[in-house]
């Protein structure tokens, strides 16, 4: 992981810098954080941003290419489908409960619709999480039956893989929510937790990325074009 800060140091200073940037507007725009739309929104921005920092990273650590700038490559084949899956992705995750709202009034429903989206994305991430690497380096076989294929019977790897890479940056999480439930905290509390919250979820997104580069590596055949 190292030679991601270290050969890709400009785009991940940038990668922190949209979470630092994301974090600040919730803090002094309280209207952000207080309205859903507008806050799903600028979530759904931040992820959107963060993709060329994704791909440089998948084609770092798979073809050993540094990207030097920061390439928001919209008309790029290559991009267009990463941005589709990631958009399929963030709805899938973002929007069922509120969906769920409109239909029924009941809590209950939104809570259901919650966990039945959470675990529909949580298969399909373990499920796909090759499909990303394999796009980002232009794999002959990537595609979504062919991650499909390659993951089967791997599930338990895979989620152990990131259960290991994500847990100093999980642990540092919960750590500081834990400790922002506590009452009576000082005001200047919710910018300290913006300068902690901002640098571990971005350690989180490069971990993420650097696991499913080294899982692309391993498991990955019939994404690369391998015949069976």
């Amino acid at each position: 992981m190292a030679d991601v800060f270290v050969r890709l140091r400009f785009l991940s200073l940038v990668g922190l810098l949209i979470y630092l940037v994301v974090g600040i507007l919730g803090f002094v725009a309280p209207a952000i954080a207080d309205n859903p739309v507008l806050r799903e929104g600028l979530d759904a921005i931040k992820t959107i941003l963060l993709l060329p920092l994704e791909i440089a990273i998948y084609r770092l650590l798979i073809l050993g290419e540094a990207t030097s700038g920061y390439d928001f490559a919209i008309f790029a084949p290559r991009f267009q489908r990463l941005l589709g899956w990631t958009v399929v992705l963030w709805a899938l995750i973002t929007l069922p409960p509120y969906l769920a709202g409109l239909i029924t009034p009941f809590e209950d429903a939104d809570a259901i619709a919650t966990i039945a989206a959470a675990v529909v994305v949580i298969v399909l991430l373990v499920r796909m999480v090759i499909l990303f690497p394999a796009i980002a380096v232009d794999a002959s076989g990537a595609s979504l039956r062919n991650a499909w294929a390659d993951t089967k019977g791997r599930s338990w790897l895979i989620v152990k893989s990131f259960l290991i890479a994500l847990l100093p940056a999980l642990a540092g999480l919960l750590t500081v929510g834990l400790i922002s439930d506590f009452e009576d905290l000082p005001a200047w509390w919710s910018a300290v937790r913006i300068a902690f919250d901002s640098p571990l979820e971005f350690l989180a997104t490069v971990l993420a990325a650097v696991t499913a580069s080294r899982l692309f590596n391993w498991i990955g055949h019939q994404v690369k074009g391998v015949p069976v």
